[in-house]
């Protein structure tokens, strides 16, 4: 017969360590206390592996999450037990929710539109050479991968979330990867941070114009003219009102609780941005683009909030919604088109990296080097897949909840 509950406690072998906690808030955070410490020395265990092999760091929050996620640790039936049974996903939630929306935030505050106007035919080049490929990449294979995939909705849908997916960047992480290559100050590295906060910005709008559509069609102009134009008008509200007023509160930027009033001011405009209609990530995106970038109060805040983002929020987030969105067992054929679309993508950014570099008879090296660089991954997509799978159409998941 099985061991019970009682009888592992009797033996001095409880089931579960937080069995003996009394109280639900009192075990809540003992179980997101070992949730955090799991993935914190995860995630400096990554750091120095890649360090060694010689990889770019960025990519150990992701590795970290993965392994304590589902797919490895996470199967382990003592560690689901302990750290993911229904109650630590649960004490996952609002943390990592929360989480979400303050890497959104920080993606926005390091993605500097003023790159934008930066002027170069090459660069209007490459941006339309790599939307016009993924289009025709995404319009090739969608009907295959929608088969294999299965979403809830139509192929038209599906068909353009996966041309985005191929279109979209990581700026933040570009940036990063091409000072670490000491390319910052370089003409093929100041090129790819140009194309990359171009494209993302571009995506990353369309993908607030997905999450409105229900918004903007559901709603007639006839009938309630009032509630897709409140929708329209909310990101001048984040420009001309919600950002200033970040910097007002931030003039003197040592102090924690100008930080807090900061964070506050940030959670309270994303929850109004998700009864207007727009999804969380997105619009906590929105108001960090939005911020001024005069006075150094963008740096100052992505100083403060840079490592507790990506060294804590970043992988609790991730390792949330593994489990909410892949908590079945890992089959062959999931694992397929999450092959395919990152290799499709991957070929896109490539393909006219080296057609740009033939074209203006610049070095084979360059070309390659800016294909490596559109290739960066890294909080773009982690809103992208947040918007997808909130819509059911992401192209990376078998199944959806």
């Amino acid at each position: 017969m099985a061991p019970t509950a009682e009888n592992s406690l009797a033996c001095g072998c409880p089931a579960n360590i937080f069995s003996s906690v009394e109280g639900v808030a009192e075990r809540k955070l003992y179980i997101l206390f070992v949730q955090l410490c799991a993935l914190m020395v995860l995630v400096r265990l990554w750091h120095m592996i890649l360090r060694l092999i010689r990889l770019p760091q960025y990519t150990a929050e992701l590795l970290a999450a993965i392994v304590v996620g589902p797919f490895f640790l996470g199967r382990i039936s003592w560690v689901k037990a302990v750290l993911f049974s229904p109650e630590g996903v649960n004490t996952l939630v609002g943390f990592s929710s929360t989480g979400g929306l303050l890497v959104a935030f920080l993606c926005g505050l390091e993605m500097d539109p003023s790159l934008i106007w930066i002027h170069g035919h090459r660069a209007w080049l490459n941006i339309l050479g790599i939307v016009t490929l993924s289009a025709a990449l995404g319009t090739a294979t969608s009907d295959m991968l929608y088969n294999m995939i299965d979403p809830r909705t139509s192929r038209g849908h599906f068909r353009f979330v996966l041309s985005l997916f191929f279109t979209i960047t990581g700026s933040p992480a570009l940036v990063r990867q091409a000072t670490e290559m000491k390319l910052g100050s370089t003409e093929v590295g100041k090129l790819g941070v140009w194309v990359a906060v171009l494209n993302d910005v571009a995506c990353i709008t369309v993908m607030a114009l997905m999450t409105l559509l229900p918004v903007l069609s559901g709603a007639s102009m006839m009938e309630s003219p009032l509630e897709p134009l409140i929708a329209l008008a909310y990101p001048v509200l984040a420009y001309f009102f919600v950002g200033r007023l970040m910097c007002h509160v931030m003039q003197d930027r040592g102090s924690d609780a100008q930080l807090m009033v900061v964070m506050g001011i940030m959670l309270a405009y994303t929850a109004m941005g998700e009864v207007v209609g727009y999804n969380g990530m997105v619009a906590s995106f929105m108001l960090g683009i939005m911020v001024p970038r005069e006075g150094g109060v963008v740096t100052s805040l992505v100083d403060r909030l840079y490592y507790p983002a990506r060294f804590v929020c970043l992988p609790m987030y991730i390792t949330f919604m593994t489990h909410v969105s892949w908590a079945g067992p890992i089959e062959p054929l999931a694992v397929l088109p999450v092959f395919i679309t990152v290799i499709l993508s991957t070929t896109a950014k490539l393909a006219i990296s080296l057609g740009m570099a033939w074209v203006y008879k610049t070095p084979l090296h360059d070309g390659l080097i800016l294909g490596f660089l559109l290739n960066v991954r890294s909080f773009p997509d982690l809103i992208f897949f947040a918007v997808t799978v909130e819509q059911r159409v992401s192209p990376l998941f078998l199944s959806l909840p």
